[in-house]
């Protein structure tokens, strides 16, 4: 039992590093993953700023790979603000 918990210490340990890595990138893509998975935002407007943000980051010149971690998390964004969008009808 004591090397699981130890392993699985280790693993928390290890998330909370990369989390601080996203957060702290010099990276654009990593910060936009980093605010889709671990600081999403609380209102309304936070969506459609984060929305509006990926999108242009997606349609810009940034490296393929970059986009694709964020491709992962868009289906969600655009439910929420969807959501959000069919409250004001």
């Amino acid at each position: 039992m004591d090397d699981k918990l130890q392993s699985l210490l280790g693993e928390i340990k290890n998330q909370k590093k990369i989390r601080e890595e996203l957060k702290y990138s010099n990276s654009e893509g990593d910060r936009l993953f980093y605010c889709l998975c671990y600081n999403q935002p609380k209102n309304k407007e936070g969506w459609f700023d984060l929305k509006t943000k990926v999108s242009a980051f997606l349609k810009s010149d940034n490296p393929e790979s970059e986009k694709q971690k964020l491709m992962q998390y868009t289906e969600m964004l655009a439910m929420i603000t969807s959501g959000y969008e069919s409250m004001e009808d």
